[in-house]
């Protein structure tokens, strides 16, 4: 009994829809091609490192399934003729109850220009 009142309890509550994110990162030189190849961490607010991908013969690479909140993408350029890059990315939880935020990730492009050293 004690555990029908639980649930319908829970029942009751108002649900309130996760926004999940996707980072699309392309990463350019200062001509406008892209870098393939080269590394992308995703990170926290405070620099820790949550994953880091390589990005793909386009320049680019995806960080799915992010909740919302202070992210930074770090592209580390050793070995490479580029300056190094941090790029903070904000992302916001957003309240549009047009889409099904349990199934759709909202993707947030961010376009990285790299400079040579």
């Amino acid at each position: 009994m004690l555990s029908l009142i639980l649930l319908l309890s829970l029942a009751t509550q108002p649900f309130t829809p996760q926004n999940f994110f996707s980072l699309i990162v392309t990463v350019r030189d200062d001509t406008g091609k892209a870098v393939p190849s080269i590394r992308v961490s995703l990170e926290d607010e405070s620099s820790q490192p949550i994953t880091t991908k390589f990005a793909d013969g386009s320049g680019r690479s995806e960080f799915r399934g992010l909740r919302a909140g202070n992210y930074r993408i770090r592209v580390e350029t050793t070995g490479t003729p580029y300056e190094p890059v941090i790029v903070p990315v904000p992302l916001e939880s957003m309240t549009n109850s047009s889409i099904n935020r349990s199934t759709t990730d909202i993707p947030t492009p961010v376009d990285i220009v790299l400079r040579k050293r």
